[in-house]
């Protein structure tokens, strides 16, 4: 992610949080947390499905 321009860290978390595909009840959550990691929506900007 860094090297797909993505950074400093607090960027690189607050982009896998935004991007995560939602898992469980909608929004953070104690069983899935944010949800699925999606970095390759993160480096690609292009949404896919879970």
């Amino acid at each position: 992610m860094i090297a797909a321009g993505v950074g400093p860290n607090t960027a690189v978390r607050a982009a896998l949080q935004t991007t995560a595909d939602d898992l469980g009840t909608a929004g953070r959550d104690t069983w899935y947390g944010y949800g699925l990691v999606d970095a390759g929506e993160v480096t690609t900007g292009v949404q896919t499905l879970p």
